[in-house]
């Protein structure tokens, strides 16, 4: 947590944000890649799944930063899932 602190005040509140966009639009983008492969065989599937996972240490380690700007979001987490639970009858 005092690592993910430092970093914000190094760089500043929107600069996290705007990389949290960036890696959030990268992790997309293998993603997408990744849909091809298996629909088309499009692309090597060893570079895509290490791209895959590269992109979301990324987008954690934002999504941590997220954090450390807008607070815990653990509430809404445990709501989203439960309303998600209630759609599907269990």
């Amino acid at each position: 947590r005092q690592r993910q602190m430092c970093i914000r005040d190094r760089f500043g509140e929107s600069a996290q944000i705007l990389m949290a966009v960036e890696e959030m639009s990268e992790l997309q983008k293998a993603l997408l890649k990744y849909l091809r492969f298996k629909d088309h065989e499009q692309g090597d599937e060893a570079e895509i799944l290490a791209a895959i996972s590269e992109e979301r240490a990324d987008v954690e380690i934002m999504l941590n930063q997220l954090h450390v700007i807008f607070g815990d979001n653990a509430d809404m987490e445990i709501a989203k899932l439960e309303h998600l639970c209630e759609l599907l009858g269990e």
